[in-house]
């Protein structure tokens, strides 16, 4: 809206309208979602081996990255909970996409240092994943 020009008492543009009305019926779904609080449904002692898995992307519009927490156990069965994730909008002076896709991946290590800090578990390996040569070079 600050891009269009838009003032705060004036009316939506009709496209503008549109998608709010349609985000605003979406929100109704939210409350369907369903976010397990416990990432991992099994005591620890049990875990064999336990992985963080980051992955990061980026578009013309947004960056950002996500953390997975992987826990194999002693039965042949690992388990993968969502740890923790991290989005942001791109500025609105406009970069390169390899800019930003290399802003998603600073954005991956950052959460892959402060989740592991703050999980304080023995990870017996990190891996980061990315779709952009330009960052992973």
């Amino acid at each position: 809206l600050w891009q269009l020009g838009t003032f705060w008492d004036e009316p939506l543009p009709d496209d503008v309208d549109h998608l709010w009305v349609k985000w605003k019926q979406e929100l109704e779904e939210l409350p369907l979602i369903n976010v397990p609080r416990a990432l991992v449904p099994v005591a620890l002692v049990e875990a064999k081996r336990v992985e963080l898995h980051a992955f990061c992307d980026a578009s013309e519009l947004a960056y950002g990255a996500v953390i997975y927490l992987r826990v194999e156990t002693s039965a042949p069965l690992a388990l993968v909970s969502l740890v923790t994730a991290k989005t942001r909008v791109a500025p609105i002076k406009r970069l390169s996409l390899p800019r930003l896709e290399l802003m998603g991946a600073l954005v991956a290590a950052r959460l892959v240092h402060y989740t592991q800090r703050a999980l304080s578990l023995p990870i017996h390996s990190i891996t980061c994943w990315c779709d952009s040569e330009v960052a992973l070079s």
